[in-house]
């Protein structure tokens, strides 16, 4: 029987612990017997499996690095079998210095762009690039993470798209309200601010939208803090991650997100799949731009370009005609990121 084990530090909600319960409860479907172990503690947001072993004997907030390394290694040597899956970027580096010299397969997923590991710090990503050379398989977002490293890694590496969930409320876009969202954490790298401020200057001529973003994390307050300098409290509402997101956003017009970097959004690839017209940043590691084709089933905007976001915005919310063609199209992400398609990729890599 085929067997894999996801080592992840939680699930407590964001686009690599959605994809992780995608894929593990499709596997599941497909007959492989699989584990989630959980090294941080047992926060669990999205739904998973009867079927899947949630393992939480080595939680820790706050453990040391080698008493986690040693953690996973006890993991291991319970079943050589099992394949072992890492995301996120130090558990990536813990996974695979606790495979170092054990039977198991070691296959680490990443995420990000390689400069924005560890903060940015250099050592970091020296330490990432170094240590991936002695995974078996590597998985990365994008052509561009994929060509940041060495061919040694390259030769051993996929390129795998994030998969969608398979059903999707419909979306006319001629029936949706003045609504524009986002839904992504709340931290530096997704510059809200600059989403914000696109949309202060947008509402001047367009007053009655409204802007909700959904989301946690630690920028919170400082976001709260930009709405209510700029007096927008009336029309931008923060709301907490929502387990049933698509219900929510069914109704608005648009979507953006205005990340510095990013590997390939959730909250993007699902706003298209919905049908959700969306402006995106063309940023590094370039993950929108293998989605988005500009002006036809999306729109790419430079990195903290504030005058074309407003200007696609204004685009989006004053021609009907130009709404409904990027929503057809953009409805056709579906197929190319089904579950199924994906998570084959995903097999090919674990099991071959």
């Amino acid at each position: 029987m085929k067997k894999v084990l996801f080592i992840m530090p939680d699930m407590a909600g964001g686009g690599a612990e959605r994809v992780v319960s995608i894929l593990m409860n499709e596997l599941v479907n497909r007959g492989v017997e699989v584990t989630l172990a959980l090294t941080k503690d047992d926060a669990i947001v999205y739904t998973l499996d009867q079927h899947i072993t949630v393992d939480k004997r080595y939680m820790g907030k706050g453990k040391n690095p080698l008493i986690q390394i040693l953690d996973i290694r006890k993991l291991m040597l319970e079943d050589c079998e099992r394949v072992v899956v890492s995301f996120l970027d130090f558990q990536n580096l813990y996974t695979i210095l606790a495979g170092l010299f054990m039977k198991n397969k070691v296959v680490v997923s990443l995420r990000n762009a390689l400069q924005m590991l560890g903060d940015g710090r250099k050592s970091v990503q020296i330490l990432t690039k170094v240590l991936f050379g002695f995974a078996d398989k590597v998985v990365f977002q994008t052509n561009d993470a994929q060509k940041a490293f060495s061919k040694k890694v390259q030769k051993k590496s996929a390129v795998i798209l994030n998969p969608l969930s398979k059903n999707f409320p419909e979306y006319k876009v001629e029936n949706s309200k003045k609504e524009i969202v986002t839904f992504c954490r709340l931290n530096a790298q997704k510059n809200l601010p600059l989403a914000i401020n696109g949309f202060s200057e947008f509402h001047k001529t367009h007053m009655d939208y409204n802007y909700v973003i959904y989301g946690k994390g630690e920028e919170e307050s400082s976001i709260r803090n930009l709405i209510t300098e700029l007096g927008l409290e009336n029309c931008i509402t923060l709301n907490d991650f929502s387990k049933n997101i698509f219900e929510d956003i069914k109704d608005a017009r648009m979507f953006i997100l205005t990340s510095d970097y990013e590997g390939m959004s959730n909250s993007m690839i699902e706003a298209m799949a919905l049908g959700l017209p969306s402006i995106c940043t063309d940023c590094p590691i370039g993950g929108a731009r293998m989605v988005i084709d500009n002006g036809i089933n999306g729109f790419l905007i430079p990195v903290g370009g504030e005058d074309a976001l407003v200007k696609a915005m204004k685009e989006i919310a004053d021609n009907a005609e130009c709404r409904k063609r990027i929503s057809e199209n953009a409805k056709k992400i579906q197929e190319k990121l089904s579950v199924s398609k994906i998570v084959d990729k995903w097999e090919n890599v674990l099991f071959k």
